[in-house]
């Protein structure tokens, strides 16, 4: 892979090489001529492949850019990362220029056309040395079309707006920045997640097994606090990192690593969120992506890439780059896997009710308390339906008193969590509270009742 990329890399410097010799090996160009043909006047007519420098000044402000193997850099800070479509496209729009109408010769007129002083002066130099300077003055109030003279001349024409619009829409070096790569690893290559702020440290991993200090395996993420692993929604950390994967710049705003500036966005290394992924790249395997996020002065959030001076603002409010436990949290009811069950001991109000598991190998009987078979199908189905219920809420009240309406003790092959209890006592007319796992939650009456008639099934012995 790395060399096959190596390769590539040497052939887009190479093919870059190529447009550059064109450009500098272009022929003498033809001496313009303004005569009017077919009702339109010439006033440039350059081949942009030969233009090497483009140099302009709007309003007063200087722009200075050169042409080299890798496209368009600034003169004076090549490393600028700079949208090569918007160069171009001035570059294009200048080489070309045609106008159906001269307004007049008379030089006088240039302050009213914007021309003295001028808004925009534009130099082109192509690669024998050539020079061509253009001056663009103010817009038409109707027709939009730009004022326009070529200097050194006294004639003013109306042109296209094209000519004038890249200079105007990209006033700033900063609005000429490309928006940086913004790291997008899919969710489901992620493997750690980390947020650091003002010596705090947020980590949540993941975990292919699932971690021994929880009850099941079913669980893969993991909030990380010292020695402890708190586990996670899957379906809450899948959305947290798809939003990450799907984020990116609005807009780049700024273009430094200045302190001064930084903080003004929220960025210095006091002020900022440091967020860390660790992913497996299909391409270069284990990898990881850094970037900075802060809140502005103006209350909007901004971001850097590590190693990267362009800020650029987001979208999204602070809150989707630092999560916090509750945020993440299952609000589940029961996730244990019946293969990790040696035995049910079930209260249902005053009937108790045993099932216990008998492992030969694959195989799997079921006995109750006096040694009868039970459908193995029937049981199954039960811890099924156990399993597949779905919570109302958290129920935020005291453990409920008084003895439950349903108790399922849980004797399990496993190390930690080897005994487990599950009770339910009736809440109200709509609702069970649930007991399980040091967690209480609010459980729909219609679950519980399809749940006992699982359970009567299940408890049945064959004839």
């Amino acid at each position: 892979m790395r060399k096959a990329i190596l390769i590539l890399l040497a052939l887009l410097i190479v093919l870059g090489g190529v447009y550059g010799y064109m450009r500098y090996t272009a022929p003498e160009p033809v001496e313009e001529d303004n005569t009017a043909t077919g009702g339109e006047f010439v006033l440039s007519d350059i081949d942009p492949m030969t233009v090497m420098f483009l140099r302009y000044k709007l309003d007063g402000q200087e722009f200075r850019y050169k042409y080299t193997v890798y496209g368009w850099k600034l003169e004076e800070d090549e490393d600028f990362p700079l949208n090569q479509d918007v160069l171009e496209h001035m570059v294009s729009a200048m080489c070309k220029v045609t106008s159906d109408r001269m307004l007049t010769d008379d030089p006088a007129a240039f302050r009213e056309y914007g021309l003295d002083p001028v808004h925009i002066a534009v130099e082109l130099e192509d690669s024998k040395g050539n020079v061509y300077d253009y001056n663009i003055g103010t817009k038409h109030p109707t027709t939009s079309k730009f004022y326009f003279n070529v200097d050194g001349e006294k004639e003013i024409y109306t042109v296209p707006t094209l000519v004038g619009r890249y200079f105007e829409n990209y006033p700033t070096l900063v609005s000429q920045m490309n928006n940086p790569h913004f790291p997008s690893p899919d969710p489901s290559t992620v493997y750690s997640f980390k947020v650091e702020h003002e010596g705090s440290v947020k980590q949540m991993v993941y975990a292919d097994e699932g971690d021994p200090s929880c009850y099941t395996a079913d669980y893969k993420w993991f909030w990380v606090e010292g020695d402890e692993y708190r586990p996670l929604s899957d379906a809450k950390m899948n959305e947290l990192l798809t939003n990450i994967q799907g984020m990116g710049f609005i807009e780049p705003v700024a273009y430094s690593d200045d302190p001064s500036v930084l903080a003004q966005y929220g960025l210095t290394e006091e002020q900022r969120y440091t967020l860390t992924v660790d992913y497996n790249s299909l391409e270069s395997g284990p990898s990881t992506e850094i970037f900075y996020v802060g809140q502005g002065d103006d209350g909007a959030v901004y971001g850097q890439l590590d190693g990267k001076t362009t800020v650029g603002r987001f979208a999204f409010g602070l809150s989707a780059f630092d999560p916090d436990y509750d945020s993440l949290r299952p609000i589940d009811f029961f996730r244990m896997e019946l293969d990790t069950v040696d035995a049910m001991h079930v209260l249902l109000v005053d009937q108790v009710m045993v099932m216990t598991a008998e492992r030969d190998g694959e195989t799997v009987d079921y006995t109750d308390v006096g040694g009868r078979t039970l459908d193995g199908g029937k049981v199954t189905a039960f811890f099924n339906t156990l399993r597949s219920i779905t919570p109302e809420g958290e129920y935020t009240g005291d453990v409920p008193a008084g003895v439950p309406y349903l108790q399922i003790d849980f004797d399990r092959n496993t190390e930690s969590h080897a005994n487990m209890t599950l009770r339910l006592w009736e809440h109200d007319d709509s609702y069970y509270v649930s007991q399980f796992n040091d967690e209480l939650r609010l459980i729909n009456k219609i679950d519980i009742r399809t749940l006992v008639s699982a359970l009567e099934d299940a408890a049945a012995p064959i004839e």
